[in-house]
């Protein structure tokens, strides 16, 4: 039985359930310490593995509430070509600059998390909402998309903008960013598996335990308070931002 690649999906799938992202922070060093993999490679086995735990998870929060649908329309638009852009930048970035990117981006979206204000505004309408902000959530999504393709993980920005821009409630936000991932992520496999980034060895053991957990988080995460949810969040990306920018030094 292959413990390691068991505790690695499962680990990845319990975060990227009750988080709605933040799979990838797991999978990346735990695909380089343990497998082995190397720094590229260790990143678009990431959204391999990521993309079928996001559908899952997407399933279940949908069950719970309503979809942004315009939302998220708008983001994916932006997310697909920025998807495009990652992974053709994947293979002309050092490691370190990897890392470093990586560490920024969950530090400062940790912080927006942990020190936001109340949940989003009630009441309003979500097409009305969505047209009015629709070169934003595009904007939003494009930079999202990028760090997507690289394998980082755009949640670490889509969901602190949805939330803190946009006064869309953490749950209704990790939704959208599983919902989105999921266009976003099935272009970048396209390029990472064409340049031979995507390693097979392991991944059906690592997919399959993920989505077991994955739906179980998720289940938890429709039923935690949503102010405690995102903080939660923050509290993981700040932990994890500054583990890794100590390996990015």
């Amino acid at each position: 039985m292959k413990i390691k690649e068991i505790m690695i999906g499962a680990a990845a799938g319990f975060v990227n359930g009750l988080l709605g992202a933040g799979g990838g922070t797991i999978l990346v060093p735990a695909l380089q310490r343990f497998l082995n993999i190397e720094a590229h490679k260790s990143h678009a086995t990431a959204i391999a593995i990521i993309f079928p735990l996001s559908v899952i998870s997407a399933l279940v929060y949908a069950r719970s509430g309503n979809i942004d649908w315009p939302a998220i329309l708008y983001v994916s638009a932006g997310g697909v070509a920025g998807g495009v852009i990652g992974a053709k930048l994947l293979n002309k970035i050092t490691k370190t600059s990897l890392r470093k990117f990586f560490s920024v981006f969950m530090v400062i979206a940790a912080l927006r998390m942990i020190f936001s204000g109340a949940e989003g505004t009630a009441g309003e309408g979500l097409l009305n909402a969505a047209i009015k902000f629709a070169p934003l959530y595009a904007a939003v999504g494009l930079a999202a998309g990028i760090i997507s393709g690289l394998g980082i993980g755009g949640g670490t920005l889509l969901i602190p903008a949805l939330v803190i821009l946009f006064g869309i409630p953490q749950r209704d936000a990790q939704n959208i960013n599983l919902i989105y991932f999921i266009p976003t992520a099935a272009v970048a496999l396209v390029v990472h598996i064409k340049n031979g980034n995507v390693r097979a060895k392991g991944l059906p053991v690592m997919i399959t335990a993920g989505l077991a957990a994955a739906a179980g988080a998720a289940f938890l995460a429709t039923k935690t308070d949503a102010d405690l949810l995102r903080k939660i969040f923050g509290a993981f990306l700040l932990v994890m931002g500054v583990l890794e920018f100590k390996r990015a030094r």
